[in-house]
């Protein structure tokens, strides 16, 4: 899968009010296209996931809405991957979000329609 990080339009929720050794939260709503192709034809769904993320860390500092989507895209690209692109979309759909947060600290979502 080749997703680009425009596809995670990251946006505030909670300011960071500066205080203490994190602040605030954004998110990302992305709705992104999955393609397998076998012997039997081709079959496309789309996923629409939730990605949220703190805008500010102890150990990250500042994560602003760009550095928010590359990381969400390489995250995102790297489970994708590895991903049984056998499974009915629905089930792939469930997974997905899963090996994302496994990855990655984040909250992510995910449900799939075709």
């Amino acid at each position: 899968m080749d997703f680009d990080p425009s596809d995670f339009p990251f946006v505030t929720i909670v300011k960071d009010d500066g205080r203490g050794s994190a602040g605030g939260w954004q998110q990302a709503k992305a709705n992104l296209k999955f393609t397998h192709r076998s012997s039997r034809g081709t079959t496309e769904w789309y996923c629409a996931i939730t990605i949220k993320m703190p805008i500010r860390t102890e150990f990250m500092g500042k994560i602003d809405p760009i550095r928010a989507a590359n990381l969400s895209e390489e995250i995102t690209e790297a489970v994708a991957n590895v991903m049984d692109y056998n499974l009915p979309p629905g089930i792939f759909a469930k997974i997905l979000p899963a090996r994302q947060r496994s990855r990655s600290s984040p909250r992510i979502r995910c449900s799939a329609r075709r």
